[in-house]
């Protein structure tokens, strides 16, 4: 993933993003999109993510640096489109 690119999620993922949403998969993907929340789980900050698969959607929780780490995956094999959603 470009340098530039992790910067940013880096600097916007966090308690206060209200919506991430991956999309445009080239036809054929697996995942059709991602929507990623912050979600507070027994005082932990943790990320979930809805992955989206035919009719299907798929959850899972990640911590940020998880959630890092999955972008970098997503936006390799899957998606070209990133949209961060913030109060600022």
């Amino acid at each position: 993933m470009d340098q530039n690119i992790k910067k940013v999620l880096d600097e916007n993922i966090d308690k206060d993003c209200s919506d991430i949403i991956i999309s445009n998969c080239p036809k054929g993907g697996e995942i059709t999109k991602v929507k990623v929340r912050p979600v507070l789980l027994k005082d932990n900050l943790l990320f979930q993510a809805s992955e989206f698969k035919g009719k299907q959607v798929f959850h899972y929780n990640y911590t940020k640096e998880e959630l890092l780490l999955k972008f970098s995956e997503w936006l390799t094999e899957y998606f070209k489109q990133v949209e961060i959603k913030t109060p600022f």
